[in-house]
């Protein structure tokens, strides 16, 4: 009867420390649950993307506004500047993403020390008419995000800065960085294969200029002699060529072109594929060993572009000829 009784006793006790343990880590998941409300992603706007008509961005230097038209989002002002699809029609989801890591301020007395007492503004307009508006402050002092309010809410939150950067654009970033007019849609191996002459000039004095054969897809020399080309030589240079983007368009309309080596470029790469003739024209190092100052001939537009993949630039002619 006493073990009986012992027995009952143990189990009640083992239930009471069940009970406990049960209790205090739901106490602790709570907890866990709220600081990571507190210090995780923080939904500040409940909109369908699909259900936004039209995005304004006023980055405090220049005002850009998107339009959605037959499901394709066009840049309807300015409306002469040649824009990357790509970036317009990825608004709608950059907003959905657009989260903030954790709540700054409940109600903050001086907006000012965010810089939200003059914040650049993204204002999003819906089907039913409706608008919502960010405002982005500056960034914070370790230049990994930034401050944002939504209009009409008092608290002051902080959102990762590749998230602001992906929305608040400007006249620069939205320019389309496909400078040479290439065929995107293909892959970069059909848009070498789509080049059909091919020529190089360093400091003003041809390197090579060669022509493919329509029959075979080899190559020939054409100048500054006639000789058959080494096309694993070759090679290097179409792919560069497929891949050329601008990293950043430094200036539209230079006035001093000397300034980034262009007035007498270090080298040009002329080429022609199914659309036309191009040549691109490289300048200075802005950053050595990283990115080179371009443009493309008949454009008045520099830009930079990365150096990786030109490697080839400096080699003589005979690395290009057939042993």
């Amino acid at each position: 009867m006493k073990l009986y009784k012992n027995t009952i006793i143990l189990v009640i006790v083992g239930l009471l420390l069940f009970a406990s343990y049960f209790v205090t880590n739901m106490k602790n998941l709570k907890k866990s649950v709220q600081d990571d409300n507190k210090l995780g992603t923080i939904k500040v706007l409940n909109l369908n993307q699909n259900n936004i008509t039209e995005i304004e961005i006023d980055n405090k230097k220049n005002k850009l506004i998107f339009k959605k038209s037959e499901n394709k989002w066009k840049l309807t002002e300015p409306s002469d500047i040649k824009y990357d699809q790509a970036l317009a029609d990825g608004l709608p989801l950059s907003i959905f993403y657009f989260t903030a890591n954790k709540v700054i301020s409940e109600k903050a007395d001086d907006l000012g020390q965010y810089g939200l007492d003059n914040p650049s503004i993204i204002s999003i307009k819906t089907e039913d008419g409706k608008l919502n508006i960010l405002e982005i402050g500056d960034e914070t002092s370790d230049k990994d995000s930034y401050y944002f309010k939504v209009k009409g809410n008092d608290e002051v939150y902080i959102i990762d800065k590749d998230k602001v950067d992906a929305l608040l654009l400007t006249t620069k970033s939205i320019r389309d960085k496909n400078v040479l007019s290439l065929r995107r849609e293909l892959q970069s191996r059909m848009i070498a294969d789509d080049i059909l002459t091919l020529s190089m000039r360093k400091n003003g004095d041809l390197v090579f200029s060669t022509i493919k054969s329509e029959n075979d897809g080899s190559w020939s020399l054409t100048g500054p002699v006639k000789a058959n080309v080494n096309k694993d030589k070759i090679n290097p240079i179409l792919n560069a060529i497929s891949k050329v983007m601008a990293l950043e368009f430094i200036d539209e309309n230079p006035e001093n072109l000397e300034k980034y080596g262009l007035k007498n470029p270090s080298y040009s790469i002329e080429f022609k594929n199914s659309i036309g003739k191009k040549e691109l024209l490289i300048g200075d190092e802005k950053e050595i060993g990283s990115k080179f100052y371009a443009m493309v001939k008949g454009s008045k537009e520099v830009f930079t572009l990365n150096e990786a993949g030109f490697n080839f630039l400096d080699k003589p002619l005979k690395e290009f000829l057939s042993k």
